[in-house]
Order: C-alpha cells, then sequence, then structure tokens
C-alpha cells in the first residue's frame, strides 16, 4: 500500500528529470571526426583544443568552435597582368 502511494511521488520527480535530461544531453555531447578539431570556449576564455572523438560541453557555458584540418584546393583561372611603360 504505501509503495502505491509513493508512485505518483516518485513519477513527479522522474518526469522533469527525464525530460531535462533529453533537452540538456544533445546539447552537451559533441561527436568530431578525424579530419575535425574542436576549439573549446568557456565564457569566451579559451580552454584549449580537444582532438576527435566524444566532446563534452556544458551547455549555455561552453562554446566549440570546430577547425577542419583538411587540405582544401582551388582552381584560380588564369589573369592577364597589365603592365604599365615607365614614363621617360
Amino acid at each position: 500500500m504505501e509503495l502505491l502511494e509513493a508512485f505518483p511521488r516518485l513519477i513527479g520527480w522522474a518526469v522533469p528529470i527525464i525530460v531535462l535530461a533529453v533537452i540538456i544531453l544533445p546539447q552537451a555531447i559533441r561527436i568530431l571526426r578525424e579530419s575535425e578539431r574542436g576549439v573549446i570556449f568557456r565564457l569566451g576564455k579559451l580552454l584549449g583544443a580537444k582532438g576527435p572523438g566524444a566532446i563534452f560541453l556544458i551547455p549555455i557555458v561552453d562554446r566549440m568552435v570546430r577547425m577542419d584540418l583538411r587540405v582544401v584546393t582551388i582552381s584560380v583561372e588564369k589573369q592577364e597582368v597589365m603592365i604599365r611603360k615607365p614614363r621617360s
């Protein structure tokens, strides 16, 4: 009988905790690929760089900027050079 009386209180605590975890966990976990690094800022101050894998952040307090380490090549079209003759 006591178990049945405690059940609504348990549900009253469990539901908000589960909802909070569902909202916060996706914001706290970041996954970096092998070719990426993450630069971590805590309240605007540099904490350091993290390597590939799972990164855990404190939501709202931490910010991560992804840096891609792959070499990016672009083709530049040939440009004609205009030469001005010096005045004599």
